[in-house]
């Protein structure tokens, strides 16, 4: 009896010790400059001041922490990326214009580069051209919509290495319109210059080992 009593203390002592949090607040930094800055349940993920090539914005996440244990925190971004859907206003108007297609505008705040935007409605695709770059043209009564917005130009670097870590693309979920509508407008307020170089993190992993953060593959040390 007093065997099993010992196996099972030591097994308990074993899971507090393992499970026990601890405080990982303060500033982090990796070799090549990269900083994480935890506060409380927040953490701030940027890049050096003065990088190449230039971006919109040196922060490029900022999460929330769980703390699974004193070993392991789970990181996910503060900003859910469906906020740009929550805020996204569908406007038909009506012109008797007598044409036998949709004209969709979108509106949008970014302004860095062109975009390419494509729609799928009735199981074919179709897309803007240069001529009217935020605009385009579906069959008349089509009823349901989806559509992707991407940069026509590259991904930024975000890092030394070459890696990119921005949303590549926009993908909407399905979207009634009116199919008698002359023109529908797609307003898109969140959709602006920090949109595409944002990194969205859901449910990544950091090993905490000391004054020391195990990230994507870098080592940040705290000072």
């Amino acid at each position: 009896m007093k065997k099993y009593y010992l196996f099972f203390l030591c097994i308990c002592l074993g899971f507090n010790a393992f499970g026990q949090k601890k405080d990982i607040s303060g500033v982090y930094f990796s070799e090549d400059g990269t900083k994480i800055e935890i506060q409380g349940n927040e953490l701030v993920y940027t890049e050096p001041e003065e990088h190449q090539p230039i971006w919109y914005n040196d922060t490029l996440a900022i999460c929330k922490i769980k703390q699974l244990n004193k070993y392991i925190l789970e990181v996910s971004s503060l900003e859910d990326f469906y906020d740009i859907f929550r805020t996204m206003e569908v406007v038909p108007s009506y012109r008797d214009l007598k044409t036998d297609s949709i004209k969709i505008v979108f509106q949008f705040p970014y302004s860095l580069c062109d975009l390419r935007i494509s729609i799928e409605a009735n199981n074919r695709f179709f897309s803007n051209d240069s001529a009217d770059s935020n605009c385009v043209y579906i069959p008349k009564g089509t009823e349901k919509i989806n559509f992707s917005i991407t940069p026509k130009k590259g991904g930024t670097i975000h890092t030394v290495y070459g890696q990119s870590y921005g949303v590549r693309y926009l993908q909407s979920l399905e979207e009634r319109i009116d199919p008698d509508a002359d023109c529908i407008t797609i307003k898109l307020p969140l959709l602006d210059n920090h949109f595409f170089e944002k990194y969205l993190v859901v449910r990544e992993y950091i090993y905490v080992e000391g004054d020391i953060l195990h990230w994507k593959d870098m080592d940040f040390k705290k000072r």
